[in-house]
């Protein structure tokens, strides 16, 4: 079987939109000294029919790793081919208006770029880049015009629609002043997003983005430390049972039940509308831990189900404002949000630990208040991340669309967590590497319920 392109390879593109071409790690591996069209560039006249890779030295000419898949992989256009030990041209049928993804030599195999003299293969680099509209180019003038407006419609609509303007540290009109030149600079509305999207990253806000011709641009992307692994909930909980693509179980041998519940997704709303029959089964414990760690949020009302398990009587969970410029302080009334609890004996009354982390956001924050109205409930873990921003749509002269937090997400007591998170009620500190073959918050939490039950 020919090495050339394999079909697994056009596959394994999946983490291809990160960081600058990568370095090889040895100092005779292979280099690139030209590529086209550069990464990261825009504009890309779609008409281009041949991608190129140039190697600082002779390079084995029997294969090559192109490697990446789906919608954002170039359509062939014909045979990829070496034109000479060094150079390699690629032929593609481009899209107007489109951003390719792709790299040479794959992450974890397929690595046919080598050296022609000691066989060392070049590392993975990531290549990205986005080709033109296809409708009539604006002149530069006109382009300037259509920049600059929009340019104004955005920042007015911060000013008066973003829910968290004035609590972010940005100074946003000493940013406004940094950025217009370059902003206004853009060839194209692709590249006028792509220069506004930076300069709304200085939010850090992961409830704001733009969204242009279906194509969703975030501004800012979380790093987070989580303190979960499941192969360390594995060593701890042996029993550990898979009962959806969502949802793990487990007991422990004194009757302790474990539900992992990982996203609130819509995509899994079948699934998560089990996990009140899981419940069922532990009914008989005599004590639950429900671990939220590796949830980022979804829906909310998927949440509601399973917390009122665990809620007696009809309590206040949380608050929110909604940002209105024309009311006094900016904002309207506020609104309370409530969950209704389960009457028997769809009641698990015994005492409950919630495993949270940094990863939880947005609608599982929302799920943990709700938990936290459990009268035999205990938070463990760590602060959660702290964004919940309803984000709403909001049209541009430019056809881009901008999404912008429309609430303020207040605690029961009306103090608002964003970006300050939720506390637990017993901190577990512990370190990444910790998790991979073992779970100090689940120790912790399984000591805790050992002796709330005697």
């Amino acid at each position: 079987m020919s090495r050339k392109l394999v079909g697994w390879q056009l596959t394994v593109f999946a983490l291809i939109a990160l960081a600058v071409l990568t370095k090889a790690a040895a100092a005779d591996a292979p280099r690139i000294v030209e590529i086209f069209p550069k990464h990261g560039a825009t504009d890309v006249d779609p008409r281009t029919t041949e991608l190129r890779i140039v190697f600082d030295q002779d390079m084995s000419t029997q294969a090559y790793s192109i490697c990446g898949g789906g919608p954002t992989f170039p359509k062939s256009g014909g045979p990829t081919r070496w034109v000479d030990k060094r150079t390699v041209v690629m032929k593609v049928r481009l899209e107007p208006d489109h951003e390719y993804a792709m790299s040479l030599n794959c992450p974890a195999s397929g690595k046919y770029f080598r050296s022609a003299e000691d066989d060392t293969p070049l590392a993975f680099t990531p290549w990205s880049f986005t080709t033109a509209s296809a409708a009539p180019k604006l002149s530069k003038a006109e382009q300037k015009k259509l920049n600059a407006r929009s340019l104004k419609e955005l920042m007015k609509l911060l000013r008066d629609h973003y829910s968290y303007y004035k609590l972010r540290d940005v100074q946003w009109k000493k940013l406004e002043k940094d950025r217009r030149k370059k902003i206004l600079a853009a060839t194209s509305t692709r590249s006028w997003l792509k220069r506004a999207a930076k300069m709304l990253a200085e939010a850090k806000d992961m409830h704001l983005w733009l969204d242009y011709q279906g194509k969703r641009t975030p501004t800012y992307k979380r790093k987070i430390v989580p303190n979960f692994d499941l192969d360390g909930v594995k060593a701890v909980l042996p029993e550990l049972i898979q009962r959806n693509r969502c949802v793990y179980t487990a007991r422990t041998d004194d009757d302790i039940g474990y539900i992992m519940i990982g996203t609130l997704s819509r995509d899994c709303e079948d699934q998560l509308g089990r996990v009140p029959s899981f419940l069922e089964e532990y009914r008989d414990c005599k004590a639950i831990i429900v671990d939220l760690r590796p949830n980022g949020g979804g829906a909310e009302p998927l949440a509601m189900p399973i917390a009122a398990w665990f809620v007696k009587g009809e309590k206040v969970y949380a608050k929110h404002v909604y940002r209105d410029a024309n009311a006094k302080g900016g904002f309207g009334p506020v609104n309370t949000r409530t969950i209704k609890g389960n009457s028997e004996p769809n009641r698990f009354d015994k005492p409950v630990a919630v495993l949270m982390g940094p990863a939880n956001m947005s609608s599982c924050e929302a799920f943990l208040l709700m938990m936290k109205q459990g009268k035999n409930v205990t938070l463990i873990g760590s602060r959660t991340y702290g964004a919940s921003g309803n984000p709403k749509p909001h049209s541009l002269d430019n056809g881009v669309e901008v999404y912008l937090p429309s609430w303020k997400a207040l605690r029961p007591d009306g103090s608002c967590f964003e970006g300050k998170g939720i506390k637990p009620n017993i901190k577990v500190k512990a370190k990444a590497s910790q998790f991979k073959d073992d779970d100090p918050v689940i120790k912790r939490a399984l000591k805790h319920l050992r002796k709330k039950t005697g």
